[in-house]
């Protein structure tokens, strides 16, 4: 018997060229995960810990592997520098792309995340209740 895939939400989110950075970050992942991902629409939200930051585009994507959880973590962080994201840039309020696994397994991984009211909505587009995760 094959044993059943892990289930993977990853959240993105950009506030510097936004829509081509979360396009760019859509087709990495593709790459990535193929036929096994499906993403959330994109959701415009206020920066949050930042003072007077550009607002964010933000999105889902649900996504399954036979990976283990380090793997997709650090896949993603590959493509976050891939795709031009610094420590520079961080500290100065400039998020080209920020990708994370924020539950991988039906555990929750970055509960802080998984709590704020867009990712709520993100998830329900993706028709999963985020109950089922806890």
């Amino acid at each position: 018997m094959r044993e059943m895939k892990n289930a993977c939400i990853i959240s993105m989110g950009s506030n510097c060229d936004k829509a081509e950075n979360m396009a760019a970050a859509r087709s990495a992942l593709k790459a990535l995960f193929g036929n096994d991902i499906r993403f959330s629409p994109v959701q415009e939200t206020e920066p949050i810990g930042m003072d007077d930051g550009e607002t964010f585009l933000n999105a889902l994507a649900l996504a399954h592997t036979d990976d283990d959880c380090a793997d997709v973590t650090a896949c993603l962080k590959s493509v976050e520098r891939n795709m031009g994201r610094t420590a520079e840039e961080k500290s100065a309020g400039i998020i080209r792309i920020d990708i994370d696994l924020i539950a991988f397994g039906g555990r929750v991984l970055k509960k802080e995340d998984w709590g704020r009211a867009y990712v709520k909505d993100l998830l329900h587009s993706l028709d999963i209740n985020g109950g089922d995760w806890l």
